[in-house]
């Protein structure tokens, strides 16, 4: 393994997950646990609207330091208004961090943020005053982190970082539009799977759990009950085809109410591997992502999966692993989930692919990639 044991890692989230706050960008975290593997030592301000959070400002979790930053929410309400109350809200947060690390002499050599606003803005500002390294992921599923903002000023605030991690080739082409980097600093890094969570199960044992019939056809569904995630068009393409059941993950602002629906509720993180083992195939008809962590989960568990024939996908489904769809297109979504019904021989060779595929997307070939380029850029 790697020896990366001289750097030292200075991370700004916007929230980080926390034992009462667990599943808060628990991407961010998964990262840096993959990451202190290579023995980088990360120190991580977490932002907290409560003083008393601060009397402990210093604890250890895995290998990890975390530090305490009171943000008063004030902020929160003066960063509302477009573009002059964002601006001079990040002012005053850039301020209260830098003067965070210097009265705690926090050593560190790179900084990372996740998001543009503002843990990349602040990445890439206090990489600008203390003379080091930054990078950020881009791992939006739209424009929101920019909205409210002028480009220029934007360009500005990011200009500093070394370079940007973007989680898809949708990404990709969004930050290109956008232009507020260079396009030299964009590299594509999907997102990445931990394949020693993420592993089938047995489909039996599975279902017991879950209180399932061992005889039907299931279909899972991971993922907020919103529009964006294609839950409307997946219920209604399920009217159209008999014999096949759906199991769901998630809660949100749509009704989910049809009698082949066999589970709708939140699954934990240590549940989440059963849940999808307990089904056939996996499907998320989403209109946008970054790159979804839910078919991420769904490969390393052996699913086939059937999902949209956009760019957000491409890093991560083919032909090999998946039937790609017009999310738009309520037929397509019916076809794919009886071809996986009805032919034993294509739900074999897309399991097959999603097994292969799971290897290639582990998270220690995304982790030696961010560190390449940090040594590199």
């Amino acid at each position: 393994m790697s020896d990366y044991n001289s750097m030292k890692m200075l991370v700004v989230p916007n929230k980080f997950p926390i034992e009462e706050n667990e599943t808060h960008h628990i991407f961010v975290k998964k990262f840096l646990e993959n990451i202190t593997e290579h023995k980088v030592s990360i120190s991580v301000l977490v932002p907290t609207h409560h003083r008393k959070k601060i009397i402990n400002h210093n604890i250890t979790k895995e290998n990890i330091e975390i530090y305490f930053i009171y943000v008063p929410k004030s902020l929160i309400y003066i960063s509302k208004i477009p573009f002059v109350g964002k601006a001079l809200s990040f002012r005053l947060k850039r301020k209260l961090y830098v003067h965070y690390i210097k009265n705690h002499q926090i050593e560190f050599e790179i900084v990372y943020g996740h998001f543009i606003s503002e843990s990349g803005m602040l990445a890439s500002q206090i990489s600008r005053i203390f003379n080091k390294k930054s990078f950020m992921v881009y791992g939006e599923s739209g424009n929101w982190s920019t909205r409210g903002y002028r480009s220029k000023w934007l360009y500005r605030i990011l200009k500093n970082l070394n370079f940007v991690v973007s989680v898809s080739t949708g990404n990709t082409n969004r930050l290109n539009k956008l232009d507020l980097f260079d396009n030299k600093k964009i590299v594509t890094i999907p997102n990445a799977i931990d394949i020693n969570t993420f592993y089938p199960r047995d489909m039996k044992l599975s279902r017991k759990l879950f209180e399932l019939n061992d005889d039907h056809f299931i279909f899972s569904f991971v993922g907020q009950l919103i529009e964006r995630k294609g839950i409307i068009n997946l219920l209604k393409a399920l009217d159209r085809v008999n014999n096949v059941y759906l199991i769901i993950a998630g809660k949100g602002s749509e009704k989910v109410k049809h009698d082949r629906v066999l589970y709708c509720d939140t699954v934990s993180s240590k549940q989440m591997p059963f849940f999808l083992s307990s089904s056939n195939a996996f499907i998320l008809p989403t209109f946008a992502e970054g790159c979804s962590n839910a078919i991420l989960e769904a490969i390393g568990c052996g699913l086939p999966i059937i999902s949209s024939n956009l760019d957000f996908n491409h890093d991560i489904l083919n032909a090999e692993n998946a039937i790609l769809i017009d999310p738009n297109s309520i037929t397509e979504i019916a076809n794919a989930m009886i071809k996986l019904r009805d032919d034993p021989i294509v739900l074999r060779k897309l399991r097959e692919g999603s097994m292969k595929k799971r290897y290639e997307l582990s998270y220690d070939k995304r982790v030696l990639k961010i560190l390449e380029s940090i040594k590199t850029r």
